[in-house]
């Protein structure tokens, strides 16, 4: 015997132990079981309630799911309110993956053409609840008759549920069409009856393009109803003017002739209702969206871009965080308009939530030119004092890479990322660390400039350096110290040694900043032979270190102190770091000083290894010889393709004594000229008075990289002389509408091709602006007509602040090379 479900309810609650509630639970389910063998309606709809409830608190009740059925499927004259429990069964205990509710299809039918409007709206119901791909199509054809009922409540639940019914199945958006229009034509349609329809029309369009010319046509009657809904309280209409500008925005976007129509009835919008109220900034807002997003007018754009700086002075958290991402989407389209408003914006950056903060400092980068950064980097540099780490980490990447876009000067630069190392420089980004040590050593009339300025803050204000900031003084003073000795701020070279035997002895001081000071130390014995006695002595101090680095630094330096002759040229400075390629970068993304695990003898250029293939992970060292021997591709290899046999290379003739004289007059390649032969081009004057060769045919032009805006083609130049070698002009183009910064084309190639990339023209693109970046790569295959060139690309940049980062394997390169 069961108990009522008030009583059921009661003792659940009661109940003072898990154990407790479960055996009550099980109790009352196995009374359950036993009525539902009974055929009393009745005590079945309440069981059916009670099953609901243990749902609720999530116990397994499917063995009431085909009591729900037979509930449903019963029609005498109480059968109503038996059905409602029923439906509500089917609608909690189950979804529309079970193959039960196939069982269901019947039963809805006859219940959608019901008599009684209630059993009708339920249905309704159910199915927008419960509807499966199956149950859609076999049961619109009763969706679309009730649509048109004169009962306003059915008409009402059969639009949603015809909503419900193109979700599932988005074929059905044509046959719904008729109905769908049909409604914005009754005179009599209640609010409620309008809000569905034009969230159907929403829905339609969505799924069939060109339902988007079936609603342009009623453009004139959706204009009619919006009028009306304005002089009515914007509390009983915001629902519809909502789903009415939606549906505008729709069929508007992309269209002039239909934007020009409907900006009337928007300025309507716009300054008729009251945004003091949620429902009236409701309406706003999608009022400002549909000027946005359909590109009405400039005048009208300024007044939703009012609207949304009106939005920002708001207490509602909500309504700010809409406003500026709405901003967002304003700046490509009018970014003075959005400039007006630049003061409360910066004013959400010091917002207490989070989220407002993160999408006001996004819009605040996306107003930065290069006509105002100098004013917003004095704002943006007042945040550094931000206690939110996560924040902090995302503006000064924001910093550094506006910075990097937009220097007026390399002063300027300098004087800015100095600032932010000095106040925030562990969150200083490994990419913007690397450009900035690239700008001073490129930039070689800023460099004493940069140079003294790190040397005075580390001299003059040691307690506010930190490790990032130190590595960079301690580097760039290694390797350009001759700029702290000249000038009328110059120093002497002991007060130089002087402020590294601090630093090193300070407490603060790091591992990797006594190594990088160790390496800067070496540098500075040899610039001022005059102070190698003390840096001899501060290094040997370091040879009983504990930290194996430090210890192996001291312990190397001391012996290369041994061999003078050759410590010029092993201390002299380093090349210029090329642009967003920092070569030989040391340890924690720092550039490494000269010396740094450099081996100490001497070896042929030709036998080190590539730094480039090393970091694609593609062995490029060795001679061409010893590749063709070994047979192996090893791009193929990582191709997936087996090593191809490799031809027998002929070993090189036996070259001719040089002749001094020959060299020196240019004739004979520098070699002892050997009897000419009839036929042969012996005789440098018949060289001389020789026809030019013919040009070698053009070659064409291909496109390894297309994606996210950036593209990148090669063309190929050839000399006929050398038909193995040949140039590449790589050219870099910005074709999207985001803006890419620290770009970095790295190549990788088998060991039978040797390759040598040039310093790129850039490292930055702006969208729009016809800009491009060049870049120069020689390539010579030595196995030429025995293997094709191929070639591995690592590029990376930045879009938009976003990294990207791309691996393109070229193996279409023209025939012949």
């Amino acid at each position: 015997m069961t108990t009522r479900i008030r009583e059921f309810i009661k003792q659940v609650r009661d109940c003072k132990t898990a154990a407790e509630e479960r055996a009550v639970i099980a109790k009352e389910s196995a009374a359950l079981r036993t009525l539902f063998k009974q055929s009393d309606g009745k005590s079945k709809a309440a069981s059916i309630a009670k099953l609901v409830y243990l749902h609720m608190l999530g116990y397994p009740t499917h063995f009431g799911q085909m009591e729900c059925l037979k509930l449903i499927a019963q029609n005498n004259s109480n059968s109503y309110a038996e059905k409602r429990i029923g439906y509500l069964g089917l609608m909690s205990l189950l979804d529309e993956s079970q193959e039960i509710l196939m069982l269901l299809t019947n039963s809805l039918s006859v219940d959608l053409n019901s008599k009684n409007d209630f059993v009708v709206r339920t249905a309704l119901g159910a199915l927008a609840n419960l509807c499966s791909t199956e149950m859609a199509r076999d049961l619109s054809m009763d969706v679309r008759k009730l649509m048109l009922s004169r009962s306003h409540p059915i008409q009402e639940k059969a639009v949603v549920c015809a909503v419900r019914l193109i979700q599932k199945c988005p074929e059905l958006a044509v046959e719904f069409k008729d109905e769908a229009l049909a409604l914005l034509d009754l005179k009599n349609n209640c609010i409620v009856s309008l809000h569905g329809t034009m969230l159907l029309g929403v829905e339609i369009c969505k799924h069939e393009p060109e339902a988007v010319s079936w609603y342009a046509d009623k453009l004139d009657v959706m204009v009619r109803i919006l009028r009306k809904c304005i002089m009515q309280p914007v509390v009983r209409t915001c629902f519809i003017q909502q789903k009415i500008l939606h549906l505008m925005r729709v069929i508007g976007k992309g269209n002039t002739d239909l934007t020009d129509r409907m900006s009337d009835v928007l300025a309507e919008v716009a300054s008729k209702t009251d945004p003091s109220r949620t429902a009236g900034s409701s309406v706003l807002y999608e009022c400002v969206r549909t000027i946005i997003e359909t590109g009405s007018v400039g005048g009208l754009r300024v007044l939703a871009v009012n609207i949304l700086g009106k939005f920002l002075g708001s207490r509602d958290s909500n309504l700010r965080f809409a406003a500026l991402q709405t901003l967002k989407r304003v700046v490509n389209l009018d970014a003075n308009a959005v400039l007006r408003h630049k003061s409360v914006i910066m004013l959400c950056i010091k917002d207490t939530d989070i989220s407002i903060r993160t999408k006001a400092l996004e819009l605040a980068f996306e107003l930065v030119s290069e006509k105002n950064v100098e004013v917003f980097m004095s704002d943006f540099l007042g945040f550094l004092d931000d206690d939110d780490s996560h924040f902090k980490t995302e503006l000064v990447g924001k910093i550094c890479l506006v910075v990097e876009t937009f220097a007026p000067t390399p002063i300027w630069y300098i004087d800015i990322m100095t600032e932010v190392l000095l106040r925030a420089g562990k969150y200083v980004n490994e990419s913007a660390f690397r450009s900035f040590a690239a700008l001073i050593s490129t930039a070689a009339d800023d460099q004493g400039y940069a140079v003294k300025k790190l040397f005075s803050i580390i001299s003059y204000e040691p307690e506010k350096s930190n490790e990032v900031l130190l590595i960079l003084s301690l580097w760039c003073i290694g390797e350009f110290a001759l700029e702290l000795t000249e000038g009328e701020d110059a120093v002497t070279s002991s007060e130089i040694v002087s402020v590294f035997d601090r630093v090193m002895r300070s407490g603060g001081s790091t591992k990797v900043v006594i190594e990088y000071a160790l390496t800067a130390l070496v540098k500075l014995s040899d610039r001022y032979p005059e102070t190698a006695p003390r840096i001899k002595e501060l290094i040997l101090g370091y040879n009983a270190s504990s930290h194996l680095e430090i210890q192996q630094r001291s312990c190397e330096f001391r012996r290369l102190f041994n061999h003078q002759k050759i410590l010029p040229q092993v201390l002299e400075a380093m090349p210029p770091i090329l642009s967003g390629v920092a070569e030989g970068e040391g340890a924690e993304g720092a550039p490494a000083a000269a010396g740094e695990g450099a081996d100490l003898g001497s070896a042929p250029a030709a036998a080190m290894a590539d730094p480039m293939g090393d970091l694609l992970s593609m062995d490029a060292g060795g001679a061409p010889e010893a590749a063709a021997a070994s047979g192996g591709d090893l791009l193929g290899d990582l191709l997936g393709g087996g090593p191809e046999p490799a031809a027998a290379v002929p070993a090189p003739a036996a070259q001719p004594q040089a002749d001094p004289l020959m060299d020196l007059l240019g004739g004979g390649g520098g070699l002892l000229a050997t009897p000419a032969t009839p036929g042969q081009a012996g005789d440098m004057l018949a060289d001389m008075l020789a026809p030019a060769a013919p040009a070698a045919p053009a070659l064409p032009t291909i496109t390894p990289h297309n994606k996210d805006g950036l593209v990148v083609e090669f063309s190929f130049e050839k000399d006929a002389a050398q038909p193995a070698s040949t140039l590449i002009r790589a050219r870099y183009t910005n074709v999207g509408g985001g803006q890419i910064a620290n770009l970095v084309v790295q190549c990788a190639v088998p060991k039978y091709i040797q390759l040598k990339m040039e310093q790129a023209s850039g490292s930055a693109l702006a969208p729009g602006t016809g800009a491009e970046i060049r870049q120069m790569i020689a390539v010579t295959n030595t196995l030429q007509g025995q293997k094709p060139l191929m070639m591995r690309l690592k590029i990376e940049f930045a879009l938009d602040g976003a990294p990207r980062s791309e691996m393109v394997e070229v193996r279409d390169f023209p025939a012949g090379l």
